[in-house]
């Protein structure tokens, strides 16, 4: 026959075929429809190679639509290369990653945001790009595989441009959380993890609470720390002692409770400008003695050598001694007690 047509109506029109337990053969100038033995629709084709439509694992009716284009149908098991835009409303789902072509510039969809890749200045650059101008850029290392980990809370990314004395950044080890204030007693300062050496100079205005504070140096120059002089620099906290400064000396102030504390001041004023003083310590325990508590008598215990008193008279109850002259106090007569051996000579 040269046609064929199914006139049949209400489910009379069909075309039935026998179930097949192996492919026909054919010719290279025809192609062949049959019916697999799974009653699987199959043809073949001019190349004598048979393409089958599976459908005897469907549980219910179903539909299939193609596309009011030209293309190529796509495949679950194929690399494809999709060139057109595709829509997907109900998301994508990718078992193995997503792949982004390196592109040296991206285009815009109006009313989506896309994402790209781009590898410049040693650094690969994954871009957000917004529907009509404008993007956001994530510069990552090339080299080395890192993890960068994002706290289990919502808030705002810090910048290292934006840090300074007067925006600090604290940190919450427990919770993770990043906040430019110290909301609450857990948090913990600025972010300290690991050993880090900073190299200029930082000017903290609230204090720094640590542990331990190491002041290196440079190997030529030894550690040093700096404290801005101040006005009013008596203050501490509850349970902590302090050093601070004014204009002429350091305060040492250590907190004794019940809004108490203990005061000590280290006073530089009479020094002479830029002359190096030494105040050298003795090799013993015990307390400094200070002038203004010496005024009556002047001790001298576990003597090794003479005391010479110059014009000065030693005087007690028993009267006085001057010049090698002992004289009485005009109630009792002046004498000496002898305790040890003594050699006169």
């Amino acid at each position: 026959a040269q046609a064929l047509h199914v006139k049949g109506t209400a489910g009379n029109g069909h075309l039935g075929l026998k179930h097949q337990s192996a492919s026909p053969t054919g010719s290279a100038n025809e192609s062949l429809l049959f019916a697999d033995v799974n009653g699987d629709l199959g043809w073949q084709n001019g190349n004598l190679y048979s393409t089958t439509l599976s459908t005897h694992s469907n549980t219910a009716n179903r539909t299939y639509t193609f596309p009011d284009a030209s293309g190529t149908v796509a495949l679950l098991e194929s690399t494809q290369t999709f060139s057109g835009t595709n829509t997907f409303n109900s998301g994508i789902k990718a078992e193995s990653g997503i792949f982004l072509k390196e592109l040296s510039s991206s285009g815009r969809l109006a009313g989506y945001v896309g994402i790209s890749t781009t590898a410049t200045g040693g650094m690969q650059q994954l871009q957000f790009l917004y529907p009509v101008s404008g993007s956001s850029i994530f510069s990552l290392p090339t080299v080395g595989s890192y993890n960068y980990e994002f706290p289990t809370a919502s808030g705002t990314i810090a910048l290292l441009s934006s840090l300074s004395a007067t925006s600090p950044i604290f940190y919450n080890s427990t919770t993770g959380v990043i906040s430019s204030q110290a909301a609450s007693a857990t948090l913990e300062g600025y972010i300290t993890t690991g050993t880090q050496t900073i190299a200029g100079a930082k000017t903290f205005s609230s204090g720094v609470t640590s542990s331990s504070f190491y002041a290196q140096g440079n190997g030529t120059q030894g550690g040093y720390l700096y404290l801005k002089q101040g006005t009013t620099p008596y203050s501490t906290l509850t349970g902590s002692n302090s050093i601070t400064a004014d204009s002429t000396k350091y305060i040492f102030y250590s907190d004794a409770g019940s809004s108490n504390g203990k005061i000590a001041l280290f006073e530089l004023g009479s020094l002479t400008n830029n002359t190096a003083r030494t105040y050298t310590l003795p090799d013993a325990s015990g307390t400094l003695a200070l002038t203004s508590s010496l005024s009556s008598y002047v001790p001298y215990t576990g003597a090794t050598g003479d005391v010479d008193l110059g014009t000065y008279a030693i005087t007690g109850g028993i009267g006085t001694f001057t010049n090698g002259v002992l004289n009485g106090n005009g109630t009792n007569n002046a004498y000496l007690v002898f305790q040890n051996v003594f050699f006169f000579q």
